[in-house]
């Protein structure tokens, strides 16, 4: 996201999945920012999906262990989540565990992400130029009290 170079423009540029929050440092925020500026059209518009630090330190209390029962591949899967966190660095640690139906338990590396407050994630679009911002808390309508687990901005170059 930092470095890509695709010598075009675009008018939307998407980046969903919380994969932005795999910018830990401001610095590289910054840099991401940057990127995605010189590959936006004029007028075009901008959309980051990153974990809502508010809902993991606000009214809901903390998870450390999350359990979600799904269908994959005709086989009904369990996906448990250990989540951990770093509050002085902003950061949560999650490691998925998947089981399924007579296979071998399979765990994936942990995986670190960074928290935003919504007012943080302001502040960096709006130093690297971006305006007409709109901050939600899901896909959809915001709640009143801003503590959905998603952060979703759209901001304007």
């Amino acid at each position: 996201m930092r470095m890509f170079k695709l010598h075009q423009k675009f008018d939307v540029i998407v980046c969903l999945g919380t994969t932005f929050s795999y910018n830990y440092t401001n610095a590289a925020i910054r840099a991401c920012l940057q990127n995605f500026s010189r590959h936006l059209s004029p007028g075009g518009r901008l959309v980051i999906d990153v974990l809502n630090a508010i809902a993991f330190i606000g009214p809901r209390p903390f998870q450390r262990r999350t359990q979600h029962d799904l269908w994959y591949q005709g086989k009904r899967t369990t996906a448990t989540i250990r989540h951990e966190l770093d509050l002085r660095r902003q950061l949560m640690t999650e490691q998925v565990t998947w089981r399924s139906a007579g296979q071998t338990a399979r765990r994936d590396p942990p995986e670190k992400l960074r928290l935003f407050f919504p007012q943080e994630l302001a502040f960096h679009l709006e130093q690297a130029g971006f305006g007409n911002l709109k901050l939600m808390d899901t896909f959809g309508k915001s709640r009143a009290a801003f503590v959905g687990r998603r952060l979703i901005a759209v901001a304007g170059r």
